[in-house]
C-alpha cells in the first residue's frame, strides 16, 4: 500500500510517485526508526521499492493485516483501471486531491471528506479517482487521458458503464477530460467529440438556463445557418449540454467550461458551441460543485444574443441580395426565351404542322420536300423516290 499513519502527528502520509535513489534511502530509514505505522492495525512499517511496484509500505516482519490486504487489493485493481491513461493523469490527480484536501481542512466546508476513490470505496468493482463526501451527498470525481480512435468506443462503453455503477451506488458521477482531446471547427462554430466524449457530458442547472434562454429564439434551421452550422439533427431542438476540460499548469490545475447544443449522434459525434467557453482554477471550480460562474454565464448570454441579432441582420441582408440575384437571373431568362427561343419553338411547331396538295398525286400530306406557302401546294416525298420532281 502507498499510504501510512505518522507515528507522531497521527496524520496520513503518502509515499510520492516518483523519488531519487536518495529520498528512498532516506524514506527507508524513516521506516526503520519507526517513523510510519499501518493506518489500520498501527503495525510497524517498512518501506520497500522495486521496478514493478514503485515505491510501497509493507509490514515488518509479520503478514500484513486484513484491513491492508484488502487495500492492496483496491490499489491493484485500480491500477489495472488507470493503466490506460497518461502520466499526467496521475499528477492532476495528486494536485486536485491536495486542493480538495486543503479545502477540507481549510472548514470551507465543515463535513467535507476527501479520499482516492479505491481508498474510499475498497469493497467496490469500479472506483471514481477520488470520492468526495460532502454531508450525505457523494461525488465520484473522474478524469480521462489519452482517448484515441482505436479505442474510443471500448472506453465510451467503460465510461458509460462505470457512470451507471457510481449512480447505482450512491454517488453523483464528475468527469474531466484532458485538454488535450478539445477539438473545434471555429468557423463553423462546432465543438467534435470523441464518442467518450459525448457519453460523459453533462446537464446541469446552468445547462437548463441555457436551454430556457435559447428555446424561445430557436424556431428551424436558420438559427444555426446564421452562425454558419450546418445541424445534423432531423427535428430541431434544443438541448445543451456542458463538458469540463482540465490541464494543469505549473502552479495549479485549470477547468475549460464548454458548453454546446448536443446535435449529430453517430461518428464524427458533432455539436453547436454556444461560445469559446471560460476557465476558471479548480478550487474555485469546486465551490459546491456548480463547476460555473453564474455572472459569467449571465454576461455569455447577453453576449450571445447581441451577437445572434447582428449576425442575423447580416445574414438576411445576404440571403436578400441572393434572391434579387435569383430573380433578376430569372428574369433574364424569360427574356431570352420570350425573344429568341419562344419564335424559334414556334415556327418549328407551325412546320409541324402544316399540311398541302401534291402537285403530282393529289394527295394531301405533310409528308413533302418541298411546300408552296401562296396556294397551299406541295411536292411530296413519295413522288421524289418515283422521280416526279
Amino acid at each position: 500500500m502507498r499510504k501510512a499513519l505518522h507515528t507522531v502527528e497521527k496524520t496520513i502520509f503518502r509515499l510520492p510517485e516518483m523519488a531519487t535513489v536518495e529520498e528512498v534511502r532516506n524514506l527507508k530509514q524513516l521506516a526503520k526508526k519507526e517513523i510510519y505505522q499501518c493506518p489500520y492495525c498501527k503495525a510497524r512499517l517498512t518501506v520497500k521499492s522495486g521496478d514493478d511496484r514503485g515505491i510501497y509500505f509493507s509490514h515488518y516482519q509479520s503478514e500484513a493485516c486484513m484491513e491492508a490486504k484488502t487495500a492492496e487489493k483496491a490499489e491493484k485493481r485500480y491500477q489495472k483501471q488507470t493503466a490506460r491513461e497518461t502520466k499526467s493523469h496521475r499528477l492532476m490527480l495528486t494536485i486536485l486531491y491536495d486542493e480538495l484536501k486543503k479545502q477540507s481542512q481549510a472548514n470551507i466546508w465543515s463535513d467535507m471528506q476527501v479520499e482516492f476513490g479505491h481508498e474510499a470505496k475498497m469493497q467496490l468493482q469500479y472506483y471514481p479517482d477520488i470520492w468526495v463526501k460532502i454531508g450525505q451527498k457523494e461525488i465520484a470525481l473522474s478524469v480521462v487521458t489519452d482517448v484515441n480512435p482505436q479505442g474510443d468506443e471500448k472506453l465510451a462503453k467503460t465510461i458509460e458503464q462505470r457512470h451507471k455503477y457510481f449512480e447505482k451506488h450512491g454517488m453523483k458521477p464528475l468527469w474531466f477530460v484532458e485538454m488535450k482531446e478539445h477539438a473545434i471547427e471555429k468557423d463553423k462554430r462546432a465543438i467534435v467529440l470523441w464518442d467518450a466524449e459525448s457519453v460523459i457530458s453533462l446537464k446541469t442547472d446552468e445547462d437548463k438556463n441555457w436551454d430556457a434562454f435559447l428555446q424561445p429564439i430557436v424556431k428551424d434551421r436558420s438559427f444555426f445557418h446564421v452562425f454558419n452550422y450546418a445541424p445534423s439533427m432531423d427535428k430541431i431542438h434544443v438541448d445543451v449540454k456542458s463538458m469540463y476540460y482540465i490541464y494543469s499548469t505549473d502552479e495549479n490545475v485549470v477547468i475549460k467550461v464548454q458548453r454546446f447544443v448536443s446535435d449529430r449522434k453517430q461518428k464524427p459525434f458533432r455539436a453547436f458551441l454556444l461560445n469559446e467557453g471560460y476557465e476558471i482554477p479548480f478550487g474555485s471550480a469546486l465551490y459546491r460543485f456548480q463547476l460555473s460562474k453564474a455572472e459569467t454565464e449571465e454576461q455569455l448570454r447577453r453576449h450571445f444574443l447581441t451577437e445572434y441579432e447582428n449576425l442575423r441582420s447580416k445574414y438576411e441582408e445576404k440571403e436578400r441580395i441572393k434572391e434579387q440575384q435569383e430573380r433578376e437571373r430569372a428574369e433574364k431568362q424569360k427574356t431570352f426565351y420570350e425573344r429568341w427561343e419562344a419564335p424559334r419553338q414556334t415556327a418549328a411547331t407551325m412546320n409541324q404542322k402544316r399540311r398541302g396538295v401534291c402537285v403530282f398525286c393529289g394527295t394531301y400530306t405533310d409528308d413533302w420536300w418541298s411546300f408552296i406557302g401562296e396556294n397551299g401546294t406541295c411536292k411530296c416525298n413519295p413522288c421524289l423516290r418515283k422521280g416526279k420532281h
